[in-house]
């Protein structure tokens, strides 16, 4: 079971339904971080229902957090959790996307969806955080925190890998998408 899936949501709320409807593997919690306006909210929680996830914990702000702030946010706020997975809320899981992280979070600190977005998928673990920290807060609302994150990995001894994924990012086939920056950090 993955012991916890982050999510933070602006204003995908369609994108936001095909995630939650591509959950495929038991999750003990899913945290959502709701950066938007109150109706955002409580459409958000009409959609939060699977039978795979025994707790959804929904969260309002107001205002968007940012990208490293709501990270940080579902690792702050479940600090006992043996690491946690993140994905943002316009990917739909791909089959056994969940399954993938989940066995490989037993070898590696850090498990990361393919090169060309890795950082729409992810998973990090406490030796992570001990060894890396969180994600800058002052880099808002985002832009760059990934570049910032992936340069302190490689300061460290971190174990980190990517997986293959078959996620949709805004529909379109991770593999199929351009740009990003890769480093194979094995």
């Amino acid at each position: 079971m993955i012991p916890l899936l982050g999510i933070s949501t602006l204003n995908q709320i369609d994108g936001f339904e095909r995630l939650i409807n591509s959950i495929d593997f038991p999750v003990e919690t899913v945290s959502v971080v709701v950066n938007s306006t109150f109706e955002y909210f409580l459409e958000i929680k009409k959609i939060c229902k699977s039978d795979l996830v025994k707790n959804f914990d929904i969260a309002f702000c107001p205002q968007n957090l940012g990208f490293g702030p709501s990270i940080n946010y579902h690792i702050k706020g479940y600090p006992s959790k043996d690491y946690w997975v993140f994905v943002e809320d316009d990917v739909e899981l791909g089959n056994n996307d969940l399954q993938q992280i989940y066995d490989l979070m037993k070898t590696y600190d850090g498990v990361f969806c393919d090169k060309n977005a890795e950082y729409i998928l992810f998973s990090l673990n406490r030796n992570m955080i001990n060894k890396v920290g969180f994600f800058d807060e002052n880099l808002y609302p985002t832009n760059y925190e990934d570049n910032d994150y992936r340069n302190r990995i490689a300061m460290t001894d971190v174990k980190t890998c990517h997986f293959n994924s078959s996620c949709l990012h805004n529909k379109i086939s991770v593999n199929m998408e351009g740009g990003g920056y890769y480093r194979d950090w094995e």
